[in-house]
């Protein structure tokens, strides 16, 4: 990538907007100025990156869009099309840390990464337990459970199935057979099944844990960068406790709560040194697979 001689003018228009909402906007009512400067963090960021590789700067694109969408929460239409753009944002981040890990050569150690995951997806599976957690029903917990895992699994099955694809292209036998596939099968069958047992979880619920599970899988990923791009990793792992932060806000939190008065900057700076931490992680990582 040839950095552009706008490059340091637009990243310091990036932070001046990410500080200007974070600082002033946050607390606001939804105005149009209000979403553009919103936008205008990963707008400017993704000007600051034209040039690089597509991905990279449609991702940045796409979370400018979702970041205007949201900025009109009042609106019905917003969550839904902020939602949309930054699923299609978590896709490009997996594809382009896969890229980047498969052409990196030696990962070691591997420990640390195998811990990382096994972590990281304890704290996804409890927080989205607690999360979606009916108080009110007695004696729905296992199917609650069942309901959140199997939403889970439904949200990683198409990646995991182009993974699979993908690594069965190297060799002439397939990397399944009958056995694992129909266990597949039966498997979304039984997550399918839960979800339907409690209808009361709702079409929201339901996305947003499709939602953790590809968020989830762009986490995993970001642990198989090169270790020089350690902080894509940290990126990833902040991006998770702000969109978790803003979940618990949107599903279990009254609209005066008071608590909202410390959530909201969390979401805000957790999200934005996320997405910077992101930026500058595939940079190092890239530098270090490619050079």
């Amino acid at each position: 990538m040839e950095i552009g001689a706008a490059f340091p003018a637009l990243l310091a228009l990036s932070a001046l907007c990410a500080l200007a909402y974070g600082t002033y906007f946050l607390r606001r009512p939804p105005t149009l100025l209000r979403a553009l400067v919103k936008a205008g963090m990963m707008g400017f960021l993704a000007a600051a990156f034209y040039g690089a590789p597509g991905p990279l700067t449609l991702a940045f694109a796409l979370a400018a869009a979702g970041d205007f969408f949201i900025g009109f929460e009042d609106k019905p239409w917003a969550l839904p099309l902020g939602m949309i753009a930054f699923l299609a944002m978590q896709l490009l981040y997996i594809l382009m840390f896969f890229g980047t890990w498969m052409l990196s050569g030696d990962n070691a150690p591997l420990w640390p990464r195998y811990a990382l995951m096994a972590l990281t997806v304890l704290v996804i599976a409890g927080f989205l337990l607690a999360l979606w957690r009916d108080p009110a029903r007695k004696g729905n917990a296992a199917f609650a459970a069942l309901a959140i895992i199997g939403a889970l699994l439904i949200g990683a099955t198409p990646l995991v199935m182009i993974g699979i694809g993908y690594l069965s292209s190297f060799d002439d036998s397939p990397a399944w057979g009958v056995w694992e596939w129909g266990l597949l099968v039966a498997i979304l069958i039984a997550s399918i099944a839960a979800i339907w047992k409690r209808r009361d979880i709702g079409t929201d619920a339901i996305g947003g844990m499709v939602y953790a599970a590809v968020i989830a899988q762009m986490a995993l990923m970001s642990f198989w960068l090169p270790w020089p791009g350690w902080p894509a990793m940290l990126g990833a792992l902040l991006f998770l406790v702000s969109d978790g932060v803003l979940s618990w806000e949107l599903f279990r939190m009254k609209p005066d709560a008071p608590a909202r008065r410390i959530t909201a900057p969390i979401v805000w700076w957790t999200y934005a040194a996320a997405q910077g931490l992101i930026a500058l992680g595939l940079v190092l990582a890239a530098r270090a697979s490619f050079v």
